[in-house]
């Protein structure tokens, strides 16, 4: 009887720490993710809180109005283009990270930083 008693606090034990660890992971929703969005005109890569559907649905829209709004030549590269879509702004100015080889578009929301937008030629 000890035996089992022993066998039956080490389960019960061991599911505890399984449930808290569960419990205790990191399911954050505000965490960012990258979704490939596709090409309309541009690659589209979005990083947002949000699901796929969404975070892309959003993402093109915000390339297409950077797409229409952005200063035309080599000096509208350096500038700053502000876009609105669905009721936000968002800010998108070129960018050449030091580890990358080609620059890119990043459009950033100015209400919610952590929802932003890259977009490749």
């Amino acid at each position: 009887m000890n035996k089992v008693t022993i066998h039956a606090s080490a389960a019960v034990l061991a599911a505890g720490a399984l449930t808290a660890t569960v419990l205790s992971s990191p399911s954050d929703a505000s965490a960012s993710q990258d979704y490939d969005c596709g090409s309309p005109s541009l690659h589209v890569v979005a990083q947002s809180s949000k699901d796929k559907a969404t975070a892309c649905a959003t993402a093109v829209k915000v390339a297409e109005a950077w797409f229409e709004g952005a200063p035309p030549g080599p000096g509208g590269d350096a500038a700053t283009t502000t876009v609105q879509v669905d009721g936000a702004q968002w800010s998108c100015q070129q960018r050449q990270p030091d580890d990358a080889p080609d620059p890119h578009e990043l459009c950033v929301n100015l209400s919610q930083d952590s929802e932003q937008v890259r977009l490749y030629s």
